[in-house]
């Protein structure tokens, strides 16, 4: 299912069935009027939200997330980026904290 936002954006709902007719996965991704994927969530059977499980490179093991994942992007004059990544926004509306970023300097000619 497809939602369009008065700024340009829209969402993108995914259902997933079992073999039974049962929904069985919920996925809503947001996009920005760009078509940009900056936010999405995934949904348990029962309606509860899915802790995101990613491999933490500094820990060199597996954590468990809780919360929307939000994606950022910064870009320079050129509109190449120069910084992005992911944020985790909790689950009780804390301050976003960061999961994974790049960060790369360009040098024009």
């Amino acid at each position: 299912m497809y939602t369009y936002q008065p700024d340009g954006g829209h969402t993108e709902e995914m259902i997933r069935y079992d073999a039974g007719g049962a929904a069985s996965e919920r996925r809503v991704e947001r996009f920005d009027a760009g078509g940009k994927r900056v936010e999405w969530e995934e949904f348990n059977r029962d309606g509860t939200r899915a802790a995101q499980q990613v491999f933490d490179p500094v820990l060199g093991r597996a954590r468990v997330l809780a919360g929307r994942m939000r994606w950022t992007e910064e870009v320079d004059a050129h509109g190449n980026w120069t910084r992005r990544g992911y944020r985790v926004v909790p689950d009780d509306g804390g301050t976003p904290r960061p999961l994974w970023e790049q960060v790369r300097e360009i040098t024009y000619w």
